[in-house]
């Protein structure tokens, strides 16, 4: 194989695994509980329209474990989400008609410390970003519109982005 055969099969390898996510089906009003995260969806309003249902769905994820975090660090290149996703929901057969989305990401809220005179003087009053953290018992959540086919309920499936626990 040559040089230039060998550098794209790395490239591709290297793709797949900082891309690939292993994804769950979920069921409406049911939670999966996945490393003491539980994940789930509601559909708060249905419409039937003359070609296609629109719902009002309410991801959520919850964790029900440790304080959890994700360290602050720049976006990977091989990736679009962004660097605080704790969950990616993705409805398989939204059509995405009238602008409308085909799934959610829900994201940590930033984890920021004080600098206080004990530590520096010089940054005394500054703040700096350590990362996001999804605490004990805090629930993310968001609401879309979701298009499907006449007649089809949503097939939502969940992404979860491992996150390290701090033990509390």
């Amino acid at each position: 194989m040559n040089a230039k055969k060998c550098f794209l099969v790395l490239i591709l390898m290297m793709s797949f695994s900082f891309g690939a996510n292993a994804q769950f089906k979920l069921v409406k009003d049911s939670a999966m509980f996945i490393n003491d995260i539980e994940f789930g969806y509601t559909i708060t309003n249905i419409q039937t329209k003359d070609d296609y249902e629109r719902y009002e769905v309410k991801f959520f994820v919850t964790n029900t474990g440790c304080t959890k975090y994700i360290a602050a660090r720049p976006n990977n290149i091989f990736s679009s989400r962004a660097a605080n996703t704790v969950a990616e929901f993705s409805c398989i057969n939204a059509t995405g008609k009238r602008l409308t989305n085909k799934g959610k990401s829900l994201s940590a809220r930033d984890w920021n410390y004080n600098i206080t005179e004990n530590v520096s003087k010089e940054l005394s009053g500054k703040t700096i970003q350590l990362g996001f953290v999804f605490a004990k018992g805090e629930t993310i959540s968001g609401t879309e519109i979701i298009l499907t086919p006449k007649g089809e309920f949503p097939i939502v499936q969940v992404s979860p982005v491992p996150i390290r626990e701090i033990n509390n």
